[in-house]
């Protein structure tokens, strides 16, 4: 398998253009916010899984609060999304340091009573390796989150991308 589609997830189909937006964090009490100038609206948004290594984010308790994946489409479906794909493709410390092994698909079980408006799926590595304006060198980008604001929203669009989120 190659995604899947978590249980809060919206059914449907989307074809939008795709856009990055680092870890998908934004926490007004951390005074994190990755989606700064991410023009997200209307678009489908690829985040990475978990959290990275932030001075903020020291405990496990506010690792698993930030990183927790139905606040990251919540967040994604308020700000306009219209899909949120999600893969572990954490940042690199070293340039040329290979990535650590890929943790396991989550499994696809009911969770509550109501979605979260939007479809939203987890998908392997490789999946992504295929779409178009999609690279290891745009994936592994340091998004410094003291410095995220710096980001000119155009540095998030993949030009001529237009990536399909299937679900059914």
């Amino acid at each position: 398998e190659q995604y899947v589609p978590l249980g809060f997830s919206a059914p449907g189909t989307v074809q939008a253009p795709a856009v990055l937006a680092g870890y998908g964090l934004k926490d007004e009490a951390l005074g994190i916010d990755e989606f700064k100038g991410v023009p997200v609206k209307g678009k489908i948004v690829i985040v990475r899984r978990f959290v990275p290594e932030h001075a903020k984010l020291g405990s496990v308790e506010v690792q698993r609060s930030a990183g927790d994946l139905r606040k990251k489409a919540f967040v994604a479906k308020a700000l306009g999304a219209r899909a949120l794909v999600i893969v572990d493709w954490p940042l690199v410390a070293v340039e040329g340091s290979e990535l650590p092994p890929e943790a396991a698909l989550p499994e696809l079980r009911p969770e509550g009573s109501g979605d979260a408006g939007i479809p939203v799926v987890v998908v392997k590595r490789a999946a992504l390796e295929p779409v178009r304006g999609i690279s290891a060198d745009i994936l592994l980008e340091p998004l410094r989150a003291p410095r995220a604001s710096e980001r000119h929203p155009s540095d998030h669009q993949m030009r001529g991308t237009r990536t399909p989120a299937c679900l059914t």
